[in-house]
């Protein structure tokens, strides 16, 4: 790797990427998401077996705290793609766990609970796609209209090839070029970054309102 790629560089661009932010946006959700995932992961309850048998609580550890981190690394050097994709596993995962444990509440291994959910869930005629469960879910919360439209863009936009390239089509004409993080990575933002980094930065701010919402749910029993 060339002297001019390696973490010095690396480092120079999240430092200059992370003051862009601070100078950008009143309020970078993402910290804030971090913030909360740590509030989550703090034990609501001494039993050590709450914790083995509920899928909300395997959300918390090993998807919600690490994604939330994993977003905000991506974020500091310019892969902005990366963010919304893993953005999009998020809510998938909370809604996913969320039902898997409404509808097994006695099994005694998350992933018992999580098995037979995806079995279920599969066995529907038609099945229940992921996109339902989180149609669910919002209607669950009262955050259907805005889940509708953000877990549609996630994957339109972010996920999907088609979807994708139009994206970048899009910024390239609009911007008489094409969007940084296109180029190379790491790399730094500039004001023609802001459109993407403000979308970011709103759907964050609503998993955020989902997480609170779906946490709350039968919070006595988890």
């Amino acid at each position: 790797m060339p002297e001019s790629m390696g973490s010095e560089y690396a480092f120079e661009r999240m430092k200059e990427n992370e003051n862009f932010l601070q100078s950008h946006l009143e309020q970078i959700e993402i910290i804030e998401l971090i913030n909360d995932a740590i509030d989550c992961v703090r034990p609501k309850t001494k039993n050590a077996d709450s914790w083995i048998k509920s899928s909300k609580h395997f959300f918390l550890h090993p998807i919600l705290l690490p994604s939330s981190y994993a977003i905000n690394t991506h974020l500091l050097t310019g892969n902005l793609p990366a963010c919304f994709r893993e953005l999009r596993f998020l809510f998938e995962s909370l809604a996913f766990c969320h039902y898997a444990e409404k509808e097994f509440p006695d099994e005694e291994f998350f992933i018992e609970q999580l098995k037979n959910y995806e079995k279920i869930r599969k066995s529907g005629k038609p099945q229940k796609t992921i996109s339902q469960l989180l149609v669910n879910l919002g209607e669950d919360t009262g955050l259907k209209s805005e889940l509708n439209q953000v877990y549609g863009r996630l994957s339109n936009d972010w996920v999907h090839t088609l979807g994708f390239a139009k994206k970048v089509v899009d910024l390239t004409s609009a911007n008489s070029q094409l969007p940084s993080w296109a180029w190379i990575l790491p790399i730094g933002f500039d004001e023609k970054d802001l459109p993407t980094i403000n979308e970011l930065n709103d759907y964050i701010a609503i998993f955020r309102k989902l997480l609170e919402k779906t946490i709350a749910i039968n919070e006595d029993k988890f």
